[in-house]
């Protein structure tokens, strides 16, 4: 009884790679199968490594200020203007030529343009019963004149089929066009002279990442600080639940958590790797202890992106 149990635990040692080979074999023909399978009514690739990028949006830029004009408890008023953004994401995937432990890791960078358009100033009017004397708001040029932000940053992480991450570095830098400067004259008397023109103002460096849990295939998770198709003033930080419901339609649920707390839709249109999205959202509140209420026309914002993937 012995010499036949070990004669058969030889046989199991023996066989064993040959039948973890065949399964290899029989598993890869027919992973094989599937993806020629899918490949051919599928109107997205199965898998890609690279994808590019282009986002824009649109909402109202809120300038908060207290008034004391105001009798009731929320003292609180607001300016608004228009602003715009443009950007663009690019990152590549699988650097398998180089070395096999380098098969999923990934590179890239993203550059965001964001304009605000000049605030109108207020002159807000004197009550000398209350003590309260006139004022310009904003008092400050620098406060109510035309703004750019750029932001440029890169970013590399590693990526799974059921979870990714990536961490980098995006550098922000505002500019703003000074018209004319104030200064005393000879008499004293405060005049308006000729600005500098264009004036960079205030760089900052920030630490971007990106956080995917699940597959993309199926429903997952995503969380990212200044990556993807973030607002670059009201949004840097956001979080979306994708549920891909056919294979060329995508429905995202998302949320902006700084600098605004805000909420949005975004769905998405897919074909032979070309993806549509359309993104719609209010702002619930600001991170600005003088914006309390907001109408909710300027509270709402629009965006969109075009995407490639190959």
């Amino acid at each position: 009884m012995k010499l036949h149990l070990k004669l058969f635990s030889i046989f199991l040692i023996l066989s064993c790679p040959s039948v973890l080979t065949a399964a290899d074999e029989f598993i890869s023909l027919r992973e094989a199968d599937t993806t020629t399978k899918e490949s051919g009514n599928s109107f997205t690739p199965k898998f890609y490594k690279n994808k590019i990028i282009l986002f824009g949006g649109y909402h109202s830029h809120i300038y908060g200020y207290l008034d004391q004009r105001y009798v009731d408890d929320d003292k609180s008023d607001y300016i608004s203007t228009d602003s715009e953004q443009a950007g663009a994401e690019y990152f590549t995937t699988d650097f398998s030529t180089l070395s096999r432990h380098l098969k999923h890791v990934r590179l890239g960078g993203s550059v965001v343009f964001y304009r605000r358009g000049q605030l109108d100033q207020r002159t807000l009017y004197a009550v000398a019963s209350q003590s309260i004397d006139e004022e310009t708001i904003p008092a400050n040029m620098d406060q109510w004149t035309s703004k750019f932000w750029l932001n440029f940053g890169f970013f590399g992480g590693y990526h799974r089929k059921w979870w990714g991450a990536d961490l980098g570095l995006t550098v922000i830098v505002g500019a703003y066009d000074e018209k004319y400067r104030l200064r005393y004259n000879t008499s004293g008397d405060i005049v308006q002279t000729s600005g500098r023109g264009i004036l960079w103002n205030n760089a900052t460096v920030l630490p971007n990442f990106h956080l995917r849990l699940g597959s993309e295939k199926g429903p997952h998770y995503t969380f990212d600080i200044l990556r993807q198709d973030y607002d670059a003033r009201y949004g840097f930080i956001q979080s979306k639940l994708v549920f891909p419901v056919v294979d060329f339609f995508t429905m995202k649920i998302g949320a902006y958590h700084y600098k605004t707390n805000a909420i949005f839709i975004e769905p998405e249109f897919s074909i032979w790797g070309v993806s549509l999205s359309l993104k719609f959202g209010t702002i619930l509140n600001y991170y600005d202890k003088e914006v309390r209420r907001v109408g909710f026309s300027e509270s709402l914002f629009y965006g969109g992106s075009l995407s490639y993937k190959w």
